[in-house]
């Protein structure tokens, strides 16, 4: 029976991702349409812009935030909550696709921000339960193991090592904080004895296996500090090492930190520590302190820092960069260790964060202190009064160049100039230049060739992210259109793409595109045929009544096709009037289709002369094949009007 448990727990290791929500429960778009109502697409854009909008006619024109240049392509309207970009993005969207192109962000992270920004909650009962994942469970459930074990006798080293360090019940509690024990066996016991599969416990982290097949714990005779994502989900552990001359076990000579491996569950590039409890204080203030370690952020919310959190070892990404955009932060403050080290995290940290336009500071600690030791006892007061002082970024980079000359100074320059390719903005970016050219005493035109001349850079003055940057070009559909293998001719693909932008301009046209859903092989196009239709046919009373562009794109949740929605509209806009557009491409469907019919008429009649032959059924039907025929080349004789 045992056996039968762990086959069935490993089969349900890893539960498959649900694909992109189409037409999402009305609850849902109700809730997106909540948002947009309350924070508009002008104000959003006008915060990524230097200068302001000029209005012509009912449009709103700009430079494009999302790549550089010097004549405005950026148009909003004359859909005030649509936006369309005609130089090198070809980009266009709502207010969502907007933040997703400008951060580089998924649809639901850019949604979360906007609500959190519109004070909107946004409806949880969408996909799997975070019960149904045994991962996540599992991880929970060792979780509440390690606590117990801290608080066992051999969790003994552990609660004296939290107390040396001043960590209240309180942290510990609130932080979740473990012991795992030290003998390398307890955990994988444990779970033998539940009938968790070893594969389970190996897939999260939590176990290994020796080349000879012995199974052990991967934590032994460590601190356990659970690392929890933004949803407060444990998917991970730090674990710190515990001085000890005992001789068990326990991983005592190993590193003094180590983390989970990368999991399904744990990318450290992903996480910030800290920030499932300093969220809050993040929305409410928008300032972020960063720090290093652990037990700098436990030390830090003791003493009432909330805001502090900690990248774990490694350079700001942008997935950290999109949390901070998630709190609305507007502020960062680098607190790392007052070494070398402290110091190369401080210039990770910055090249990971510049692409937010936030303002960046650096405080540095007095030599051989770190964070936790300037709030020791609970008191914040040096930690705030060394946050008081902090360098603005590039105040900090130029420290670097004080005393140096010659091939040194040279280098130090380089790494400064790259982390001025992270500045999004052209104006910022050449003031920084400006301000390095008078910290270094180099002439402005000096540094701006030495910027050209660096290797490996792409010198189109400052390139997003190229999913910020690239042009969107024609509508995807390698990888969608799977429904069939032949190709689908470009001329039959562009009138789909004219038909359906025409419903999308004037939605009443919505009743005349329904019959193409039938033979349309672009699943993009389909898509939005889909929500078109579903809105159309909706009989819930709080659907809305007058269906618009804005309708469809929420029906379409995280489907890829919302991106192209705009660039549909504007395809029609500057084709034709909607219901002109439309009629002309229906007739093209029209007579492409009958054209298909005909050649597959042809073809059964030819088939058929062979089989004729004393075949009266086959006789039948070759009649009225030729029959169908006659009326499709009648039908098209009098739609030409011959």
């Amino acid at each position: 029976m045992l056996l039968v448990l762990r086959l069935v727990y490993a089969l349900r290791l890893l539960p498959p991702r649900p694909d992109p929500q189409l037409n999402q429960d009305q609850a849902f778009q109700s809730a997106i349409e909540e948002i947009k109502a309350r924070v508009s697409l002008e104000e959003i854009v006008g915060e990524c812009i230097e200068g302001s909008f000029v209005r012509t006619g009912r449009s709103l024109k700009c430079c494009c935030p999302l790549h550089d240049e010097s004549t405005p392509s950026f148009q909003i309207g004359p859909d005030p909550d649509l936006w369309y970009c005609f130089g090198a993005c070809g980009k266009g969207g709502d207010v969502i696709e907007f933040v997703r192109a400008r951060h580089n962000t998924s649809f639901m992270d850019s949604l979360e921000w906007l609500a959190a920004r519109a004070g909107v909650e946004i409806p949880r009962s969408r996909g799997r339960s975070d019960k149904d994942d045994p991962g996540l469970k599992l991880l929970a459930d060792t979780e509440a193991y390690y606590r117990s074990c801290l608080m066992g006798n051999e969790g003994r080293i552990a609660r004296d090592y939290l107390d040396s360090r001043g960590v209240s019940e309180g942290a510990i509690e609130a932080f979740g904080i473990g012991y795992s024990p030290a003998s390398g066996q307890a955990l994988v016991a444990r779970s033998q004895t539940q009938g968790v599969p070893f594969a389970l416990l190996e897939q999260a982290g939590l176990a290994r296996s020796s080349d000879q097949g012995r199974q052990y714990d991967f934590f032994r005779g460590r601190l356990m500090i659970p690392i929890r994502d933004h949803r407060k989900r444990t998917v991970g552990f730090g674990a710190r090492r515990l001085e000890s001359s005992s001789e068990g076990s326990g991983d005592f000579a190993g590193p003094k930190y180590v983390n989970t491996p990368d999991t399904p569950w744990f990318h450290k590039g992903r996480v910030i520590f800290g920030y499932d409890r300093a969220g809050e204080t993040l929305r409410k203030g928008g300032h972020l302190i960063l720090m290093e370690g652990y037990t700098d952020v436990i030390a830090a919310h003791q003493a009432g820092l909330t805001q502090s959190c900690a990248v774990l070892g490694t350079a700001t990404t942008p997935d950290h960069a999109r949390l901070a955009q998630r709190a609305g932060v507007q502020r960062v403050t680098l607190v790392f260790d007052g070494d070398e080290a402290g110091n190369r995290a401080a210039w990770r940290g910055l090249q990971g964060l510049l692409p937010l336009g936030i303002d960046l500071d650096v405080a540095v600690p007095p030599p051989g202190q770190d964070p936790a030791d300037l709030v020791a006892g609970g008191d914040a007061g040096p930690l705030m009064a060394l946050l008081e002082q902090a360098d603005p970024w590039l105040d900090f980079t130029l420290k670097s160049l004080e005393g140096l000359i010659g091939r040194p100074l040279s280098m130090g320059v380089d790494k400064i100039l790259e982390l001025l390719d992270h500045v999004p903005k052209p104006v910022h970016r050449e003031s920084c230049l400006v301000a390095l050219a008078k910290g270094s005493g180099l002439p402005v035109e000096v540094l701006r060739q030495q910027r050209i001349d660096l290797p490996e850079k792409r010198r189109s003055n400052h390139t997003p992210p190229a999913s910020q940057n690239t042009s969107m070009g024609p509508l995807p559909t390698q990888n969608q259109d799977k429904i069939r293998k032949q190709p689908v001719d470009p001329q039959v693909l562009k009138a789909y793409r004219g038909a359906v932008g025409a419903a999308l301009c004037d939605t009443s046209l919505i009743p005349r595109v329904r019959h193409l859903l039938e033979g349309c092989r672009h699943s993009g196009h389909r898509a939005i045929l889909e929500a078109m239709i579903q809105l159309w046919d909706c009989e819930d009373p709080d659907a809305p009544l007058d269906i618009s562009s804005q309708h469809v794109m929420n029906a379409l949740g995280e489907h890829p096709m919302r991106q192209h929605v705009a660039a549909m509209m504007q395809y029609v806009e500057e084709a034709d009037e909607p219901l002109a557009l439309l009629e002309a491409e229906l007739a093209f469907l029209k007579q492409k289709q009958d054209g298909l019919q005909r050649q597959r008429l042809l073809e059964r009649i030819q088939e058929l002369e062979t089989q004729s032959i004393g075949n009266p059924e086959a006789q039948d039907e070759s009649r009225r094949c030729q029959e169908e025929l006659n009326a499709l080349i009648q039908s098209s004789l009098q739609g030409s009007g011959s």
